[in-house]
């Protein structure tokens, strides 16, 4: 607990004093750092005056799905299959930035900045548009939002009512030409569908003349759902049945469809019926070896052999009329899509909806002066302390207590403060008694460091109040009069001391360390009451 307590208060102390630190710097260099700093904020406020106002005007717009008025039949999954799929909004956005659509809008507003005199060589379509306009989908709608940028209130107006009237023109262009493209593609798909239909009834028609399974005509009606159902109950009859020698097949005209689809087995398989019934009646009557009996069994065998053949007919005959029904279905489809697009062209369609007129905001968008000045003035303070910081590393002084005290290889005592005679003449000799071993008539040299002459005058002043004389004022350049004393203690202010001049105080001191004591730091700033 002690030591945590120990270590938070390190930390807060060398928190206060990084802290006082640079305060002390700023107040070192204050005149530079306003200097500077006034300069910079008096510039920027010079050049926001200079500036000319650029204002913002904007407006909102709708922009409806494309094509939303297509696919409302009952057929619209399938012609959502074969439609091309629609751009996302993101896509849109493109769009409606690009020069094939605002292109027209770049080139009036290039000739109004040469009318009013700007130079605008160099102004390419991307330039413009990034720089002045500015054209995004708010988030999660489909609500456009337009802004532009200009010094001409009027310019603004009028370029954001052009976009307006260009946006509103190409939404219908946009929605008339997919709908006139639709239009195209139905046509193309009516003519393929329609040659299909007309070739598969046509087959289907001469499979049923060849075979008799029409009218008397020969044409086969499509779409009725009782041919198809009786057409299978033929086929399963028939199969049923094709094992034995009674064939009780129902080939009326309600279960052909109405259309006698069965007609011509319907006779076949009388006549076979009447040949079983003679050869079985003559049986009776005549010996197996008549020829009677010979040619009759061989008429009734290829009777039986001829009717073999309506199952595989039939099973063809559905097949066709199932491929003949679909692609009538299908034209079918087709026509009536193709008949509500041509409806949908020949409607008035309406424009993109305007959410808000174009307007102007109240406010100019630049230039911001009070920001301006702001950052300026921040950056001007943060730079100029970093020049006066650098400025007092570069010239090598010391100018402060704690920079001095952890520079000096030797103990501090004690700090004296100047006005203070008599005091710092006890703090000095209370030093010089504690350190002697003779405590009568010890002698303790002072060496007084410091480019400056008052401070060794200001300690003579202070020794001369010294009865004893025990106490004198020396240097390190007089070797032989230094061994007449038995401690040396050194005395340093932070005026005008750099890092060399300690350099060269460590130096000594190592040579010296037996004798010196330590050393006093001579406060100037300090003012007793």
């Amino acid at each position: 607990m002690n030591k945590n307590t120990f270590s938070e208060n390190n930390i807060q102390e060398d928190d206060e004093i990084n802290l006082r630190s640079l305060v002390e710097v700023c107040l070192r260099n204050k005149l530079l750092i306003s200097f500077i700093t006034l300069i910079a904020t008096l510039t920027s406020i010079f050049i926001t005056l200079k500036q000319k106002s650029i204002y913002q005007g904007s407006f909102k717009i709708v922009v409806e799905e494309k094509g939303k008025n297509l696919n409302k039949s009952s057929n619209s999954l399938l012609m959502s299959t074969l439609l091309p799929s629609k751009n996302g909004d993101k896509s849109q956005e493109f769009i409606l930035k690009s020069p094939s659509v605002l292109k027209p809008i770049y080139k009036y507003t290039k000739n109004q900045y040469i009318l009013r005199g700007e130079k605008i060589e160099n102004l390419s379509y991307e330039k413009w548009a990034t720089k002045v306009l500015e054209i995004k989908f708010e988030d999660g709608t489909n609500i456009l939002n337009i802004k532009f940028k200009d010094q001409d209130k009027k310019l603004i107006i009028d370029t954001l009512n052009l976009i307006k009237d260009r946006y509103q023109s190409y939404s219908k262009r946009d929605r008339e030409k997919e709908l006139i493209n639709t239009k195209d593609y139905l046509k193309e798909q009516q003519i393929k569908l329609k040659s299909n239909f007309i070739a598969s009834l046509k087959t289907l028609n001469e499979f049923s003349i060849q075979n008799g399974l029409g009218d008397i005509d020969g044409f086969v009606s499509l779409g009725n759902e009782n041919i198809d159902f009786n057409t299978s109950k033929l086929i399963r009859d028939f199969t049923q049945n094709k094992s034995t020698n009674t064939y009780n097949l129902d080939f009326s005209e309600s279960n052909l469809g109405n259309k006698k689809a069965g007609q011509r087995f319907a006779n076949q398989f009388k006549l076979l019926e009447e040949y079983e019934a003679l050869y079985l009646d003559l049986s009776s009557k005549l010996t197996e070896e008549s020829q009677t009996l010979y040619d009759l069994k061989i008429k009734i065998d290829n009777l039986r052999s001829s009717l073999k053949r309506p199952n595989a007919i039939l099973v063809k005959y559905k097949e066709l009329l199932k491929v003949s029904s679909r692609d009538e279905k299908f034209l079918n489809i087709i026509e009536n899509e193709l008949m509500s697009t041509r409806l949908e062209i020949a409607k008035q369609q309406d424009p993109w909806e305007l959410i808000s007129e174009p307007t102007l905001a109240d406010n100019r968008v630049s230039p911001n002066r009070t920001r301006t000045v702001l950052i300026t003035f921040t950056l001007s303070l943060l730079l100029a302390f970093l020049l006066a910081a650098y400025k007092e590393k570069k010239s090598g002084l010391i100018y402060t207590f704690d920079e001095l005290k952890k520079s000096v290889e030797a103990k501090f005592l004690e700090s004296i403060i100047s006005g203070s005679n008599l005091l710092n003449l006890k703090i000095i000799e209370s030093f010089n008694y504690n350190y002697s071993d003779q405590k009568e008539l010890n002698k303790l040299g002072l060496i007084v460091c410091s480019n400056y002459s008052q401070d060794k005058d200001y300690i003579q002043e202070v020794l001369k109040l010294n009865k004893n004389k025990n106490i004198l004022i020396t240097d390190f350049d007089n070797e032989d009069k230094l061994q007449d004393f038995e401690n040396l203690a050194i005395i340093l202010s932070i005026k005008n001391v750099s890092v060399k001049d300690i350099m060269l105080l460590n130096k000594y001191l190592n040579i010296y360390e037996k004798k010196v004591i330590g050393w006093f730091y001579l406060d100037k700033e300090t003012i007793l009451d």
